[in-house]
């Protein structure tokens, strides 16, 4: 008789331990789910902007030119735009996604940004205007580039009005960061070009930067 209730109890307890496993498997399957489908709904919303901004950087580029007050109040628009994509894009989970879907994403982004600094380029040299920008070459995961990353946060915070920062993964496969590394000799991170003339190399403080920012005769 006690053999037999012995036995109820283990294969009660057996089927109750099977069945919290279950739930908490069952449990941790859907909040994965739930987690991958909240990411493809960021991931297509991020898609879209980008669509939405190459649209109307080729209308900034075409349709404004000689109107210096347009050309600056749809430049800034933009730019503001993308300096938030960029920090959803950073905030991605690439384990929700595929490395080739990842990197597409991020070369998409990269050359918005490159046709962004392009048409500022432009618009200091057609409208005179008091612009600033920055080439920002970096590596992922390295601290140095980490804390240079929090130093151009603080002066775009200051400066947002007037000063655009280019952020570039120098190792990124993409041609146009291999032409900017070349043309700027780039060879280790952090670096950073002001204007595309004063080259700081390493891990570089805001009061080195910041009096250069606006010399644009430097």
């Amino acid at each position: 008789m006690v053999k037999k209730i012995d036995t109820k109890i283990y294969i009660l307890s057996t089927a109750a331990t099977c069945t919290m496993i279950f739930i908490i498997f069952f449990i941790s399957w859907y909040l994965n789910v739930m987690k991958a489908n909240e990411m493809r709904e960021k991931l297509l919303d991020f898609q879209l902007t980008i669509e939405d901004s190459q649209l109307e950087m080729l209308y900034i580029a075409n349709y404004m030119k000689g109107d210096c007050s347009v050309l600056e109040s749809g430049v800034k628009t933009l730019s503001e735009r993308l300096v938030e994509n960029n920090r959803k894009l950073s905030g991605f989970d690439s384990s929700t996604m595929s490395k080739s879907e990842y990197d597409r994403l991020k070369a998409e982004h990269i050359l918005i940004f490159a046709k962004l600094w392009l048409l500022y380029l432009k618009m200091k040299n057609e409208c005179n205007s008091n612009i600033s920008t920055i080439l920002y070459f970096f590596s992922i995961n390295s601290d140095e580039c980490i804390q240079q990353g929090y130093v151009l946060d603080s002066l775009y915070n200051k400066y947002s009005e007037n000063l655009f920062i280019f952020p570039i993964d120098a190792d990124f496969d993409l041609g146009i960061i291999k032409i900017l590394k070349e043309r700027y000799n780039v060879t280790q991170t952090p670096t950073i070009i002001v204007n595309e003339k004063i080259k700081f190399v390493g891990l570089t403080p805001k009061d080195k930067i910041e009096p250069v920012l606006f010399n644009q005769t430097s």
